[in-house]
């Protein structure tokens, strides 16, 4: 192997800078669009190179916009003047399909009240947000949870529903909520990805587990924090915001120790969140 083996990074490591999951970066191995820089014969285990990192991101930020992969191949393949108006055609059919998509349920609409038998960034012209990060303890905690698989389009209602049946079990239970609710990603959640995704109440007291409700300890934690506020909460816009975290904590010549939060402050009227991503010394 011409690289040295001990500058790249394994798989799972890459997975989490990227933001892709283990089952993406085999498919985009296989089809040429993310190559391994090295593939252990022996094991078919794969490594890949820090520079990797930004293309990764930007695939799944395509991905994230639904974009087929020829496409993606496509913009990758291209210098950036080019590649740019790859991604504005793109976006610009997308926005014609959209239109039409209004015009027929506008018609549809009519006949059924008749009675009648239904990429973030400077290249799409959307403002790109900037983050900073900071170095936080977070204490251990004793949490009521509900895990889940779900993509991005249940998310939603994953969330709304597990806090909705967490804070009636606590009641019931004469327990008591203590802390902003959280999620925890650990995997990614998108439009193909199903996480798991976990929902956290903290509480205090004592409890009996029922159903898919489960009752754990959190052990204390260092933590890379990042604020979000406002549309930028918003996926695919928050993606941004686990990639700061995850660069602060690299930068620092850390490393990420478990899935990364978000914890779901809330208290203005456009919505506020932390992303939390835990770091220990690195090896």
């Amino acid at each position: 192997m011409d690289t040295d083996r001990e500058a790249l990074l394994p798989i799972g490591a890459f997975a989490r800078a990227a933001g892709l999951s283990l089952k993406a970066l085999r498919l985009y191995d296989r089809l040429g669009l993310l190559p391994a820089a090295y593939t252990d014969p022996d094991s078919g285990y794969r490594y890949y190179r820090a520079d990797q990192v930004p293309t990764g991101r930007l695939i799944r930020l395509m991905r994230s916009m639904d974009m087929p992969l020829a496409q993606i191949n496509a913009v990758l393949a291209q210098p950036s003047a080019d590649a740019q108006a790859v991604v504005r055609r793109f976006c610009q059919a997308e926005e014609q399909a959209l239109l039409r998509v209004h015009a027929a349920a506008g018609e549809l609409l009519s006949l059924l009240a008749k009675g009648n038998t239904m990429i973030a960034d400077s290249t799409t012209g959307l403002k790109k947000a900037t983050y900073e990060a900071e170095m936080r303890e977070m204490p251990a905690a004793q949490v009521v949870s509900i895990t889940r698989r779900v993509t991005v389009d249940a998310l939603g209602q994953h969330i709304s529903g597990s806090l909705l049946s967490l804070s009636g079990f606590v009641q019931t239970q004469g327990g008591t909520l203590c802390g902003a609710p959280f999620g925890v990603y650990h995997g990614p959640v998108n439009h193909t990805d199903d996480g798991p995704m976990e929902v956290c109440f903290p509480v205090r007291g004592a409890f009996t587990p029922e159903g898919a409700i489960v009752v754990k300890e959190l052990p204390p934690v260092q933590a890379a924090v990042v604020r979000v506020a406002g549309e930028n909460c918003e996926f695919p816009a928050i993606i941004g915001a686990y990639d700061a975290a995850h660069d602060w904590i690299t930068a620092h010549e850390l490393q990420p120790d478990g899935p990364p939060r978000e914890i779901w402050n809330g208290p203005d009227e456009k919505g506020m969140m932390e992303i939390i991503w835990p770091f220990t010394a690195a090896q």
